[in-house]
């Protein structure tokens, strides 16, 4: 799902090259004046350490803190669900500010590349099959052959629209990079999906894991969001994601780091840029029937034709 790379492993890229562009610069800024030297105040008393707590850290949301084992077993876990070759999944994107058509989707997917849904985008009802970037919509009960230029953009952004969703591959192609730049995992229990007992993890991704070593200040941008998966410790297979993440302060940064970069530092006293605007993406996808070959999407002898003319990756014609 392009759309889940983008919006989730593409959007922790995104910010390690922003944060490696505003780390490096441009010319260099414009000098400004030191402040007169303050006078000297007398020290405040010697303040009360804090409480210690428990070793097992409560989160913000109620939950612990995950150990070194819990995440190695998330880890684990989306490493499996992008090697999956067949699933069951159900989408809902919720509607924000940012994401003007909401969808909700129900489908399957089946190595190397083939992912049928149907549900809806907006107001509209679809159904599509898509191998590689080959989208089919059933469109009067039948079949009928779309051609997706991928370098054409989207109405939508970030590629929010049917024919990105399904095109491309699994949906879960490239999650297990969500994980970089989150040092936040906390574990909040167990919750049946889809029948499975699974371990509640919450995340929180954050701003100076991702900047790294760049030296970028980030002590000023705001939250970044998170999300929540829901994982069989078992199997070690992923059956929830929840994501709620927000591209405005990333994209805040960027604006600060490129007008630094070609304007200078600000001058102290002078008027504070006007801060990006909320750009949320939330939704909630499960994941079931992991690996099951009963998985049957109904293609027709021309999608059958033009699968057998894709070779996967290992260089053998697929035979669904």
């Amino acid at each position: 799902m392009k759309s889940l790379r983008t919006g989730l492993a593409m959007f922790v890229v995104a910010s390690l090259m922003v944060l490696g562009l505003v780390a490096c610069g441009g010319p260099a800024p414009t000098p400004t004046p030191l402040p007169p030297t303050p006078t000297p105040v007398p020290p405040s008393p010697t303040p009360v350490p804090p409480t210690p707590t428990s070793a097992a850290a409560t989160s913000p949301g109620g939950g612990t803190a995950a150990t070194e084992a819990e995440k190695e077993l998330v880890a684990e876990a989306l490493k499996n669900a992008e090697a999956l070759e067949s699933y069951h999944f159900t989408l809902d994107l919720q509607q924000t500010d940012f994401i003007t058509q909401p969808a909700q989707l129900e489908g399957d997917f089946m190595a190397p590349n083939v992912v049928y849904i149907k549900g809806t985008m907006g107001s509209e009802s679809v159904e599509q099959i898509a191998i590689g970037n080959e989208v089919w919509e059933k469109q009067g009960g039948q079949w009928v052959k779309r051609e997706v230029d991928p370098d054409a953009g989207t109405a939508e952004p970030f590629g929010f629209n049917a024919e990105e969703i399904i095109s491309g591959g699994s949906p879960l192609a490239e999650i297990a990079g969500l994980t970089e730049g989150v040092s936040q995992f906390t574990t909040e229990g167990n919750e049946t999906i889809n029948g499975v007992d699974t371990q509640r993890f919450r995340f929180v991704l954050d701003p100076e894991s991702l900047a790294g070593g760049t030296g970028v200040d980030v002590s000023t941008m705001g939250d970044l969001g998170g999300g929540t998966m829901n994982i069989d410790p078992q199997e070690k297979q992923l059956h929830r994601l929840g994501i709620d993440l927000d591209f405005g302060p990333l994209m805040d940064l960027m604006m600060r780091g490129f007008a630094e970069a070609f304007s200078g530092t600000p001058t102290p006293g002078g008027p504070a840029p006007t801060p990006f605007p909320a750009m949320e993406i939330k939704f909630d996808m499960t994941i079931s029937r992991h690996n099951d070959p009963s998985i049957d999407i109904p293609l027709t002898d021309e999608m059958r034709q033009s699968l057998g003319d894709q070779e996967s990756p290992a260089g053998e014609t697929p035979t669904p």
